[in-house]
């Protein structure tokens, strides 16, 4: 695949996820206020939980990461090899309509324009924010199997590599990315990485990463997957040191 379409897709794939982690933050928020709010929900009390929603954290969910991110695949789906793009595109267009619809419920109920009664306004909430919720999710999945089809892509593996700490804290989420990616998961998702940097001369960076990898074998539950990834770890290693053996004997 053409490297400016891999760094595209990179890109959305980045943007999404910062966006997920912010509308994690407002889901679980929402759910913690709309269960206190639930048995004295009136129209103040709507308000309220409105205002603990974060009209400002929504709009940047919306602007910054959902309606770039949509752009880009719809950018890449056309010379993308992959078949997520487009359906993550769909997506993400209908989290925008239904994160706009919030917002514009929100500016209406705090300008008291709203016509409909507590109890409908609270259903429009609850089906939006419980929607935006499943398409995340949906968006969550179908982003891992974009990771896996992308998984020896050179510019993809070294930024999800160098880069996911800048995306997310979440190292959970980054654990299932490549558990989707690799059959031996980080692992072996890190020696792809290792092995692509000792190709293209970065051998220092290749040394760092197997130095990583070692530590994570031993959570390799079966025995023949993890020692046919230590003979890989140990083969590329070999062969780092003596890439550099030479290098610096060449100095």
């Amino acid at each position: 695949m053409e490297q400016r379409i891999v760094k595209t897709l990179w890109d959305a794939f980045a943007l999404f996820w910062r966006g997920r982690d912010i509308f994690r933050t407002i889901y679980q928020r929402f759910q913690r206020e709309e269960k206190r709010f639930r048995k004295r929900m009136r129209g103040d009390t709507l308000r309220s939980l409105y205002k603990e929603i974060g009209l400002e954290e929504l709009q940047k969910l919306r602007d910054e990461c959902v309606a770039p991110s949509a752009a880009k695949l719809r950018q890449a789906a056309p010379h993308s090899e992959t078949t997520q793009a487009t359906a993550l595109a769909g997506n993400l267009s209908v989290i925008y309509h239904r994160i706009s619809l919030l917002i514009e419920h929100n500016i209406a109920l705090q300008e008291g324009r709203g016509r409909d009664t507590v109890d409908d306004s609270r259903a429009a909430l609850l089906r939006y924010m419980e929607e935006i919720h499943r398409l995340i999710r949906a968006c969550e999945r179908l982003f891992e199997e974009l990771a896996s089809s992308l998984r020896y892509e050179t510019f993809f593996i070294r930024s999800l590599y160098l880069h996911w700490q800048t995306v997310s804290p979440d190292r959970d989420a980054l654990r299932t990315i490549y558990r989707k990616m690799y059959a031996g998961g980080m692992v072996e998702g890190l020696l792809e990485v290792a092995e692509d940097f000792l190709r293209s001369g970065f051998y220092m960076r290749a040394k760092e990463v197997l130095e990583k990898t070692r530590s994570r074998l031993r959570l390799i539950k079966r025995q023949e997957q993890r020692s046919s990834l230590e003979a890989r770890l140990r083969r590329l290693q070999a062969e780092v040191e003596n890439a550099l053996n030479k290098t610096l004997g060449g100095v």
